[in-house]
């Protein structure tokens, strides 16, 4: 694993989704980072970071299993 400080990695996932929500074509696809919803952007940069490199970044580690477990309790299954 990738051993980036967690406020370091989660700054900059920020810094990606103002990049990619300042394309109109591609904005509606991110999500927002609004109080109380669900936020499945940073599990989203963890599996790509994981697809090109290989590696996990030891700061999102935990972050595809919020995904999973919010998906499926959206889907009433958790």
């Amino acid at each position: 694993m990738t051993n980036i400080p967690s406020d370091q990695a989660k700054a900059k996932i920020e810094a990606i989704r103002v990049t990619l929500k300042s394309n109109a074509q591609i904005a509606r696809f991110v999500s927002n980072r609004d109080a109380g919803s669900d936020d499945g952007f940073p599990s989203q940069v963890a599996k790509v970071y994981q697809e090109l490199t290989g590696n996990q970044l030891a700061a999102l580690a935990h972050e595809p299993y919020l995904a999973r477990h919010t998906h499926a309790r959206s889907h009433g299954l958790a």
